[in-house]
């Protein structure tokens, strides 16, 4: 077993043709093995992304960005998901959307990864979890 780019592979036998009639098994097909990654990235308050469209995630702290989403803004390609909290990140989108976040950007990337597990619309246990986002979205004293 060995680790590729994070992903765990795993060697199998795979038998192989041979026209002189003696059995050879050849050694090295690979089957990957990794976490399930989620098809929906929320980014804060229900909203969800496609996650196979996602180019990017970056804080919106810089005055570069901050630039960025007001172009996007104008230009019609922003789609606001802050609910009228403090953007703390953007996610870039194939086909040039952009998307306010009032996650961080750490948050979404563990979320994306699978690491985090992420509220998802009548789920169990979403009122903790939607607590907890709301924790996360309290000014910073």
């Amino acid at each position: 077993m060995e680790r590729v780019g994070g992903a765990r592979l795993t060697c199998a036998p795979a038998p192989e043709y041979n026209p002189g009639n003696s059995p050879r098994i050849v050694w090295g097909t690979y089957r990957e093995t990794t976490a399930v990654t989620p098809v929906v990235l929320n980014v804060g308050f229900y909203n969800f992304v496609v996650t196979d469209k996602v180019l990017a995630l970056v804080r919106s702290d810089s005055a570069p960005m901050r630039r960025l989403i007001q172009e996007a803004r104008k230009a019609g390609t922003l789609v606001d998901a802050t609910q009228g909290r403090k953007t703390k990140s953007v996610v870039f989108l194939a086909g040039g959307m952009t998307v306010a976040s009032a996650l961080s950007q750490e948050t979404l990337a563990r979320r994306l990864g699978g690491r985090e597990p992420q509220p998802l619309a009548g789920a169990e246990k979403d009122a903790a979890m939607m607590a907890e986002e709301e924790k996360e979205l309290e000014p910073d004293v």
